[in-house]
């Protein structure tokens, strides 16, 4: 594993980051992302990450 992998895991483990879990709503936010963005390719994780941080009212 990389070193930057590694601290990242590191880090996410003492707690310096918030993980939030998928909730339905979210699902259907990817599943619309996707098809706005088709042309783009988005991916499921990306469109995962950018529902995530549009419910959590966090900056984009």
């Amino acid at each position: 594993m990389k070193r930057a992998t590694v601290a990242l895991l590191d880090d996410i483990l003492s707690g310096a980051y918030q993980l939030a879990d998928l909730e339905s709503d979210d699902y259907r936010r990817v599943r619309d992302l996707r098809d706005q963005y088709g042309d783009a390719d988005l991916g499921f994780v990306d469109a995962a990450v950018l529902a995530v941080v549009e419910r959590l009212e966090e900056p984009k």
